[in-house]
């Protein structure tokens, strides 16, 4: 019988079969397809055991191996049993005949032969078996019950933590007559609350967290141009976390760093309080985080959040003059009264004007009266005093006055000397209510 791997590779693909071997036609077609089982019998005396050491592993194509026991337990002496090897093929028995007869330690060989016909009981659909149904159910109640419980509890493991910040007021005012006040020389300022609101419109409860609140004041902004627009603090969002929490004009304290539990839906309302000491416009940057679903913070960390307040701190009066338009012989000019507090009678003006002798001045929207102006003739001198009279001025609303001077041969460089020039002498307050 050839033993080369090239005969075997011929002998699954012809059925080719060694000379006295009888293969049925269905074995000679299974063979082509695989390895032909090899069965070799031992016989051993009746107490043979398989040596300690022996293991099938260390003989390639041996499947298994065991011993007969006899059919009485007390066995006649010399009697014997069979110790039956199960090999993979012929090929592997019979490269190994010797060394593993050897290891065995038994006696002589008495039967050898492929395994010629197996029957075996058949297999029943698994749905007929009553263990296999259960079996079957009680995997589908559990996938079910994870998935369950996963929904249940998903907002606590995998929700992020979302929240909507969002504030009454566009922007906060705040009106003092305490800014130009001092006590044992310490300016006293005008002290100040104001609230936003954050809401929790996760899937599960969160806990926020808060980093002091940081102050940037408004810089290169003039009330008095009506195409500029208000700032609107959109860029402090997005400023360095270095910012202080003070520029002098606006000091914060800190009020809230954490509030450990907001529930789904719920509305929480932060305050946050300072002092005011210097008018102008100023814009206080909130940044903070929301934490969720646990599984998802291992992963990805806290959701931050953030968000900015327009704080606009209001003197009792304040003024600010520019140029508005030239033409020929004519120069407007835009005095703006940013008026925190209110004056039901208006504010009575003086004004001195350098270099206008000989003009002519008119309010051109009827929000003030002015009177005839007098001027100072002196040469070299030429000053022309302006008193006029406002209308009642509302509180914390910008009010514009457009002076119009009229002079023939004005140019535009002498309108802008002008408009450097004026300034306001007096405000005459007839009566301050409110």
């Amino acid at each position: 019988m050839p033993s080369s791997r090239f005969a075997r590779l011929l002998r699954r693909l012809s059925g080719w079969t060694a000379p006295g071997l009888s293969v049925e036609p269905h074995v000679r077609d299974e063979r082509a397809r695989e390895t032909f089982p090899y069965i070799v019998e031992f016989s051993v005396p009746a107490d043979y055991a398989i040596p300690p050491g022996f293991e099938c592993e260390r003989f390639r194509g041996l499947r298994f191996c065991h011993v007969l026991a006899p059919p009485s337990p007390l066995a006649p002496t010399g009697a014997t049993t069979k110790l039956v090897t199960f090999w993979r093929d012929h090929e592997s028995y019979e490269v190994q005949a010797s060394s593993v007869a050897a290891a065995l330690g038994g006696g002589p060989l008495v039967w050898q032969g492929y395994q010629h016909q197996v029957q075996i009981r058949n297999k029943p659909k698994w749905w007929t078996k009553t263990a296999s149904v259960y079996l079957l159910a009680v995997h589908a109640v559990a996938v079910v019950g994870t998935f369950e419980a996963l929904r249940s509890h998903y907002g606590e493991l995998f929700a992020p933590g979302d929240v909507q910040v969002y504030s009454q007021d566009a922007e906060y005012d705040v009106v003092s007559d305490q800014l130009d006040r001092s006590h044992d020389g310490v300016q006293l300022g005008e002290p100040f609350r104001l609230s936003y609101k954050v809401r929790n419109v996760g899937a599960a409860t969160t806990a926020l967290s808060f980093t002091p609140p940081r102050v940037t004041p408004v810089t290169g902004w003039d009330p008095s141009d009506p195409l500029t627009v208000r700032p609107d603090c959109v860029s402090v969002r997005s400023a360095p976390t270095s910012t202080p929490k003070a520029d002098g004009g606006l000091t914060l304290r800190d009020d809230v760093h954490r509030i450990p539990q907001v529930a789904v839906g719920a509305v929480e309302e932060i305050s946050i309080a300072g002092v005011a000491r210097r008018r102008g416009r100023f814009c206080i940057a909130v940044d903070g985080t929301a934490r969720s679903g646990i599984l998802r913070r291992l992963v990805f960390g806290d959701s931050p959040f953030r968000t900015a307040l327009s704080v606009r701190v209001w003197p009792p009066l304040g003024i600010g003059t520019a140029v508005a338009g030239v033409s020929k012989d004519r120069c407007v000019f835009r005095v703006v009264l940013n008026s925190g507090l209110a004056f039901p009678d208006g504010v009575g003006m003086t004004a001195t004007l350098k270099r206008t002798a000989g003009a002519a001045f008119r309010f051109v929207h009827p929000v003030a009266w002015a009177t005839e102006p007098k001027t100072d003739r002196t040469v070299g001198t030429e000053l022309t005093e302006l008193q006029w009279i406002t209308h009642p001025l509302e509180a914390k609303k910008d009010t514009r006055l457009a002076l119009e001077l009229r002079k023939p041969g004005v140019t535009e460089q002498g309108c802008q000397e002008i408009a450097d020039a004026i300034g306001i002498n007096r405000v005459a307050l007839k009566e301050l209510r409110g």
